[in-house]
């Protein structure tokens, strides 16, 4: 599924693509880019394995986090850890995909 790195804090599992680019690209290639991570997000959230999902795209370059208009957070490889730990606090406006399937398997194993 083309997914980089998983990594969960409290319920929240964070689905990550990172991206390397030898130069600066535009903002519709990160759209571009941010679509497919949304979707890919979406297909994991499909399978009910996680509880709450927020796809993001790491990259490499020294820039501010700034969240694209799906939602989908740009984040540097720097402010990663900072990131995951304060997601709640950075913005109102980031993707956050709730699985029903995994309600639905908590409910029916207890």
């Amino acid at each position: 599924m083309q997914v980089d790195l998983v990594a969960s804090k409290s319920g929240t599992t964070f689905v990550v693509d990172c991206k390397h680019w030898k130069r600066t690209v535009g903002s519709g290639t990160m759209l571009r880019v941010a679509k497919k991570q949304a979707l890919r997000a979406r297909r994991m959230a499909s399978q009910g394995l996680f509880q709450r999902i927020v796809p993001i795209v790491v990259t490499w370059r020294d820039e501010a986090v700034f969240v694209l208009d799906n939602g989908v957070p740009i984040v540097p490889i720097h402010r990663l850890a900072d990131f995951v730990l304060n997601w709640e606090h950075t913005e109102s406006s980031i993707l956050v995909l709730e699985s029903e399937l995994h309600q639905s398997l908590l409910q029916g194993s207890g």
